[in-house]
């Protein structure tokens, strides 16, 4: 069938150019906790818009079977990744080992197998249907069952890492933490209208596309992974001294009550260079350490 271009197929690619140049960005970052499985989130991302697009310009014909195969692959790395790189910068790194991974993989691989071996498994019936999205109509079998549930149990691990870190950092990056995870409850909204036949076009891979520039762009633009909410509460909140906690960049990242209300902090101070909240105080302290080099002091022992 003739190369057909229209809106879907050109939000497709364009969704896929997209995420393959934040897949480059991402590859810098890929040794920092959780970078590498951003990369793998980023690069099942481009693999499923790809196979989207795909079925989208060649509707109705063997090669959209193909592709919809194939897009399972692409949605079994985007969540196993998001998962991943969700576990290495919420402070759970330790657990993001060789038997972790293999674990992760077994069900994508059990899942694709059947998906080529005995696909009618996944989906009891599928028909070309020239009404339908892409061309073809599918009605879902018990094994798609399975990998839709196994698939939202990530993604709700994910989300509640996440909401976890958001009330255990208490300020630090909240507001960055919320627009990731806003980033990943859209594509769900989005494949439950697809899965329920609400949409023909499965727009999901849209909605991750989404995920993943703003996992990216917190990760680089907001050093996320600097500071771990591990037992933060029990650590600082406890202590009856002020304390500030400065990222590498010197910003000013945490503090408790009592350095609150000590220096009069205010809650849009955190995320701050540190000599913005405290500049007049650190000014201070600068002319008191340069008066005092002006001065020759005596020590008498008697």
């Amino acid at each position: 069938m003739p190369f057909q271009p229209g809106i879907s197929a050109f939000l497709f690619i364009l969704a896929v150019g997209i995420t393959l140049i934040t897949t480059v960005q991402a590859w810098q970052i890929r040794d920092e906790p959780g970078g590498s499985g951003l990369v793998v989130c980023l690069l099942g991302i481009a693999f499923w818009a790809g196979c989207v697009f795909g079925m989208t310009v060649v509707p109705g014909t063997a090669l959209t079977i193909v592709f919809t195969k194939l897009r399972i692959l692409g949605v079994n790395l985007t969540i196993a990744g998001m998962f991943v790189a969700t576990l290495g910068y919420t402070g759970y790194g330790q657990y993001i080992t060789r038997r972790t991974v293999g674990l992760l993989a077994v069900w994508p691989f059990v899942l694709n197998l059947i998906v080529w071996l005995r696909s009618d498994l996944v989906w009891e019936t599928m028909r070309f249907d020239p009404t339908a999205g892409a061309g073809l109509s599918t009605t879902y079998g018990v094994v798609f069952g399975v990998h839709t549930s196994y698939s939202y149990l990530l993604v709700l691990i994910t989300v509640v890492l996440l909401i976890r870190f958001t009330l255990a950092s208490r300020y630090v990056y909240q507001k960055q933490i919320m627009v990731v995870i806003s980033g990943i409850i859209a594509p769900m909204i989005a494949n439950v209208m697809y899965v329920s036949e609400i949409v023909s076009v499965d727009v999901t891979v849209i909605g991750f596309v989404l995920t993943g520039l703003s996992l990216t762009w917190v990760f680089q633009r907001e050093k996320f992974f600097d500071v771990r909410p591990v037992a933060r509460n029990r650590v600082i909140e406890t202590l009856t001294s002020s304390v500030l906690v400065i990222d590498s960049k010197n910003r000013l990242v945490d503090c408790n009550e009592q350095a609150i209300e000590l220096l009069n902090l205010a809650s849009d101070d955190i995320g701050k260079p540190i000599d913005e909240p405290l500049g007049t105080l650190l000014s201070a302290t600068d002319e008191f350490d340069e008066e005092m080099s002006q001065h020759t002091f005596q020590t008498v022992i008697e």
